[in-house]
């Protein structure tokens, strides 16, 4: 007996701190020793689609049980198993099949831990019950956060009485207004309870006074009101508050709730404010608690005002107060995971960002799937990990249970047996890790083998279906249906295989990049450092979704070469953007027929390369990958071709295709070039070939002018020549590929060309060619050419002035525009709006006068038009006397701009002028741009004309808010430059864009024109925008994220600083931590402003207190 015991203890203790194999483990039972082992482990795992489109798992486990022993062995077996849930309390029905030697046998479950709660698995902790009284014992120590609670237990109040009181109040109202909308009765509720805003008042005042309203009988809402939303009425919000009191008080029903209803909301609103700003703020600052804690700890006093029994604070709240209840838990959690380990599982879940483990230190169900909150992403980007609590209740494995399956299985000597496990497991699909959408029910699945040194594992998919799993897989398998089966596998050091399965099925929740914000450097840095091939595809489509062109492209190409299974799968996710099945067939015909014989002769030949190509350098669909990455393979095969076997044409179309693929360009167009060159016969085709390359191709510009003679069309003419067919079938191709050259390294020869000719379709060519340049080293080259250019054509004329105003980087060009406008008249309108540019008050004058010119060409007038648009301001246009009998679309553009830039009463008569002969009495479509401009200029007596369009046109709102702003509004009038602060903003979001959407370059030449006035761009920056939506804007969700991008506003010195701590005066709590996340941004250039504010005794103590939390956050970076 003592010898069976000591064997016992032995026993035990190699293997719970040892781990050997399990067989030992398996081997003894009623403490008996047994010389059976396991041996050839396998853990197959399928995944299938149920007809209602939930996922099925089923779990295969086999092993080979062998009794080397001369004795037989009719032992119990255990197994472990990860189980369902249902297998932890379901003991009437099989869940699963036990199979020895291909015969069914029967079996027992003992869950490895002892259950909790039944069906819901909360932990149950030493003197739970006792947790409240320790919190209020806590809470009695300090006066100060004593009285607090006390305060809002006092306040609080049943919030039915207030339901009661609403409702009835909200049913009675309605008898008293003209339009019953639910936006008229929330007005009139809030006016009753005292606490209407402003835009309360601008709803409710139509309905108060006719004076703000426009009835319509006709209609369904029965008026249009002539208050539009906006704070240019607050002057009036004083005295509209007393109007609408008085008309509530005038009505003896409301009346009479009314009292009963402020003193209801008033008991209901203090106790809320209290408790989300003075108690929330002090259990932060004077406890030490972080944000989250902070409201736990608020939370358990609201919910335990309205909870008619004690209600439990939660378990993280506890352990960060009371060290012993820490300690508690920790021993507690050590032993749970030593009789875990003792069967091969272990306390983690699987990251869907990187596929590595993460012990779970509260309940292991997927709270969320946040990529900042990650442990294993911190740690790869190299933030400080996040060490709190965030679960009410622990609670056991929700994803799996830890069940130990017994069995007979009685072997003879020198015998082996096989065993088979078999069950089923449902699990609801895995949302795309960057969604917040959260699944209910079990997501993550896994499995365990501890016997062996190494046990294969297969997880086989369906074809939607993508895995996450962990151990990370070796290879992957594409099967015929579709399907993939990924191998890896179990050892003694990892004994539990981990996955979660990503549904990528387009009938699914829909998978979607979601809106968290991730900042793309993290993205990047996390691919870089992760291995596992089921996560790098997720991670890569994420970096491919933030990229734009051929970043995006890149990063497609890389999935596709990588990972094209996964490709396969996903693209079914998707709608595609621009593939059609028919085009896609036929472009993988072309490319087989290619593949064979690689000529590109044909319209069709070149009309399928540009479909492949065409979208590279723009926003491109997942979906387009798989076509091209088929073209990339083809691209492999065709540089590996024997060129001795090709012909001429056939060589000419590999090269081209290869200089098209990027595959050694330089190299491969010189080739092209020298085949050109030496084929003369074939030049037709090798000028079609360099007219379609997108590259640098300037060394062919010499082969392609001597294809042709420009003044061939003139000798003709002249009778010195006559020509074949073929000769102006090579003409007309050269000039084409003429046009097609990009290179400002073929500037001179093309100028020179247009020197030489006056050829107009010559000159139309090498337009063509120069018009996508910008030359200023070329620019006395281009003003010799100007009278060629006028005198050829007016398209190629306006091509050329675009390129040479582009390329006059020293305001050269005026007195070449004005000589070309004073001798080429019939071209003047063509170039005044280039002249405007330079001389902008003497070009002004000038359309002045053509306007008023009642013999002006349509086109000069057009022009002039053009220049008083986009130059002229109000007072301008008010000199001009409106000209009757022109058509609409010029007098409507003078219009617009007395709209867009703003007039005054002055500039009524030219707005009244358009009105009477196009828009009184007609069915116009284009009346706001009048309703607009008399708006703006603010002149009473437009609302005559105003109220006819309420009548009569469609822009009813429109224009009685025109109304309603020429009367009410008390605004100061003051001259806005609309085009400058149009600049601002374009230039202010330009700096905070995305930097996957613009270049540097772009981004530098924004910051240097707001760096001129860094007052205005910092006080405009604060109005609109990122930084007002962070910080100004009341509820928002806007979060820095991208660092890199926000600390731009360290150019503009301390200013912003500064501002940003102003606005951090008597801010809540949330707000605070957005405001410090700015400010830590702006460390440390702005150091000393920072920590001068967080010794500021004098200053407001949420100003000193964001300050603090900024410096901390930026120390903890």
């Amino acid at each position: 007996m003592r010898t069976n015991a000591l064997r016992f203890l032995v026993s035990l203790f190699i293997s719970c701190f040892f781990l050997v194999p399990l067989a030992l483990i398996f081997a003894f039972q009623d403490k008996e020793e047994s010389a059976v082992r396991i041996e050839q482990g396998a853990i197959d795992i399928k995944l299938q689609f149920t007809p209602q489109q939930y996922l099925n798992t089923s779990f295969r486990v086999s092993y080979t049980l062998h009794n080397p022993s001369d004795k037989p062995d009719s032992l119990t077996r255990t197994f472990p198993v990860s189980a369902p849930l249902r297998a932890m309390y379901n003991t009437k029905k099989p869940w699963c099949r036990i199979l020895v030697d291909g015969k069914p046998v029967k079996y027992e479950t003992q869950p490895v831990l002892k259950a909790a709660t039944p069906f819901t698995g909360f932990r149950q902790f030493k003197n739970q019950d006792e947790w409240g009284d320790r919190l209020e014992a806590l809470i009695q120590q300090d006066a100060e956060l004593l009285g607090l609670v006390t305060k809002y237990r006092q306040l609080i109040r049943d919030p039915e009485n207030l339901r009661e009181i609403s409702t009835t109040f909200e049913s009675r109202v309605k008898n008293h207004l003209i339009y019953k909308s639910a936006d008229n009765v929330s007005a009139a509720y809030h006016v009753a309870r005292g606490d209407a805003s402003l835009f309360d008042l601008i709803e409710l005042m139509p309905e108060i006074d006719p004076k703000f309203r426009i009835d319509l009988p006709d209609s369904h809402r029965k008026y249009v009101s002539l208050l539009a939303r906006s704070y240019s009425f607050a002057p009036y919000e004083k005295q509209w508050h007393a109007q609408a009191d008085k008309w509530l008080a005038a009505k003896p029903d409301l009346a009479e709730r009314i009292p009963k209803l402020r003193q209801a909301w008033d008991m209901q609103r203090e106790p809320e404010e209290l408790l989300k700003g003075p108690m929330l703020k002090y259990v932060h600052d004077n406890m030490g608690l972080s944000l989250q804690m902070s409201k736990q700890f608020v939370a358990y006093i609201q919910a335990g005002a309205y909870q008619p029994h004690p209600y439990l604070p939660s378990v993280s709240l506890m352990r960060t107060l009371f060290p012993d209840i820490d300690q508690e838990i920790k021993t507690e959690d050590n032993e749970r995971s030593k009789k875990l380990a003792q069967w091969g599982f272990n306390e983690s879940l699987v990251s869907p960002y990187t596929g590595k483990l993460i012990k779970y230190d509260t309940e292991p169900r997927r709270e969320s799937n946040d990529f900042y909150s990650d442990p294993t992403v911190l740690d790869a980007i190299g933030q400080p990990q996040q060490a709190e609590f965030f679960s009410r209740r622990y609670r056991l494995n929700h994803n799996c249970q830890p069940v130990l399956i017994s069995f007979a299985a009685p072997l003879q000597a020198k015998s082996h047996s096989k065993i088979v496990i078999e069950y089923d497991c449902h699990t609801d699909s895995f949302p795309n890790p960057w969604s917040s959408i959260q699944p209910d029910d079990i997501t993550e699945l896994s499995a365990v083998f501890p016997a062996l040194q190494t046990v294969p594992v297969t997880v086989t998919c369906p074809a939607t279906v993508q895995p996450i799993i962990a151990p990370a897989p070796q290879s992957v398998t594409k099967l015929e249906n579709g399907g993939c089966r990924f191998e890896t596998r179990v050892t003694n050091e990892a004994t539990m295989l981990h996955f979660i399965a990503v549904n990528l099925s387009p009938h699914s929740h829909g998978y979607s990049f979601g809106n968290t914000p991730v900042e793309l450097a993290d993205i990047e840095t996390v691919l870089k450092k992760t291995i596992n091939i089921t996560v790098r595809p997720l991670l890569m489509t994420k970096l491919f979704s933030r990229l734009r062109g051929k970043q995006a492209y890149q990063v497609g190409v890389n999935i596709q070469q990588e990972y094209p299974d996964f490709l396969d799968k996903y693209s079914r996710s998707r709608r595609p953007r621009r593939i059609d099945p028919d085009r896609v067939a036929e472009t993988n015909k072309w490319i087989e027929a290619k593949g064979k014989s690689p000529k590109i002769i044909s319209d069709s030949d070149f009309a399928s390369l540009e479909t492949i190509y065409k979208n590279k350098d723009y926003d491109p669909d997942i979906s387009e990958l798989q076509e091209f990455g088929k073209w990339q393979a083809f691209i492999k095969r065709l540089d590996q071709l024997d060129i001795a076997k090709l012909d001429v044409q056939e060589q000419m179309g590999r090269l081209f295709m290869l200089c098209t693929a990027g595959v050694d360009s330089k190299q491969n167009f010189a080739r092209l070039l020298k085949l050109a060159e030496s084929n003369p016969k074939h030049v037709n085709e090798s000028l079609r070939i360099i007219e379609a390359l997108q590259m640098d191709k300037s060394a062919a510009l010499p082969f392609v002018l001597n294809q042709f003679d420009p003044d061939l069309p003139e000798k003709m003419r002249a009778k010195k020549l006559t020509a074949p067919a073929e000769v102006w079938q090579r003409r007309n191709q050269a000039l084409r590929t003429l046009g097609s050259f990009r290179s400002p390294q073929t500037a001179t020869r093309i100028i020179a060309l247009i020197q030489s000719t006056d050829d107009s379709l010559s000159i139309q060519e090498a337009m063509e060619a120069l018009s996508q340049m910008t030359l200023p080293e070329h620019f006395e080259e281009l003003v010799r050419v100007s009278d060629h250019v006028a005198e050829s054509s007016e398209s190629a004329f306006i091509r050329y002035l675009e390129l040479l105003v582009r390329s006059d980087h020293q305001k050269k060009a005026p007195p070449v525009l004005n000589r070309l406008r004073k001798k080429y008249p019939e071209l003047a309108a063509r170039i005044t709006p280039f002249l405007a540019q330079y001389q902008t008050a003497e070009e002004i004058a000038r359309a002045q006068t053509v306007y008023q010119n009642t013999k002006a060409q349509e086109e000069e007038l057009q022009a002039a038009i053009n220049v008083l648009f986009k130059y002229a301001e109000p007072t301008d246009i008010v000199k001009l006397a409106s000209r009757k009998g022109l058509p609409q679309r010029m007098n409507q553009r003078l219009v617009r701009a007395i709209a867009e830039k703003g007039g005054d009463e002055s500039a009524y008569p030219f707005v009244e002028a358009y009105y009477l002969e196009f828009i009184q009495g007609q069915k116009a479509d284009n009346d706001l741009t009048c309703v607009s401009a008399f708006e703006e200029i603010g002149d009473q007596r437009a609302i005559p004309y105003l109220r006819e369009i309420v009548k009569n046109s469609e822009r009813k709102e429109d224009a009685a808010h025109a109304i309603g702003n020429i009367i009410f509004d008390k605004r100061s009038k003051r001259k806005i430059d609309y085009n400058k602060l149009q600049m601002l903003d374009e230039n202010i979001h330009t700096i905070f864009r995305d930097p996957t959407y613009i270049t540097e370059k772009e981004r530098t030449k924004a910051l240097d024109v707001l760096l001129k006035d860094p007052a205005e761009s910092i006080e405009r920056m604060f109005q609109h925008g990122a930084l007002h939506s962070i910080i100004d804007a009341p509820d928002s969700q806007t979060y820095i994220m991208d660092r890199q991008v926000f600390s731009i506003l360290n150019r503009f010195g301390d200013l912003p600083t500064r501002l940003i701590l102003e606005k951090s005066e008597g801010c809540s709590l949330e707000k605070r931590y957005k405001i410090a996340e700015i400010l830590a941004v702006l460390l440390p250039e702005s150091r000393p402003l920072i920590e001068a504010a967080t010794l500021d005794k004098t200053a407001d103590y949420d100003r000193r207190a964001t300050a603090q939390l900024a410096l901390k956050m930026y120390k903890d970076r």
